[in-house]
């Protein structure tokens, strides 16, 4: 394990996703911002199989449009969407806030639904790392 590995491991990654996505606009910065979190983590650890079969997984979405790239896709979706709304936050409160006024319902409550979802969305994830050998976020 070297700083060079992982260096050349960021950057075909970095490559492969670019690919995946086409180079679509929103996409391409989502993919940045997601492994510049991965590779500055300084609980992470590095692993040369998980890496290639990463690559194996990002080559087979780029080739095709099929399962992986659908899971991919979403990933980025999701990924942009939480960056998103830490940007917009008080837009969020206050369309809340007039929401609850309206109808009765709470703010809290639905921030508590919307940490749920990513909660079970993440553990999904997880899984699906654990069992293929890979590691996306």
């Amino acid at each position: 394990m070297t700083e060079k590995n992982i260096i050349h491991a960021y950057r075909h990654l970095y490559r492969d996703l670019l690919r995946a996505v086409h180079y679509s606009k929103p996409a391409r910065f989502t993919v940045l911002y997601q492994l510049r979190a991965a590779f500055r983590d300084r609980e992470a650890t590095y692993n040369e199989q998980v890496v290639t079969r990463t690559r194996e997984f990002l080559k087979s979405a780029i080739e095709v449009r099929g399962i992986e790239h659908c899971v991919l896709k979403n990933l980025l979706l999701i990924a942009w969407h939480r960056h998103f709304a830490k940007l917009n936050a008080w837009k969020r409160v206050d369309r809340a806030e007039r929401a609850s006024e309206n109808n009765g319902n709470k703010p809290e409550f639905q921030q508590q639904v919307l940490d749920s979802t990513y909660k079970h969305f993440d553990r999904t994830i997880a899984m699906m790392n654990k069992t293929l050998g890979i590691s996306l976020r």
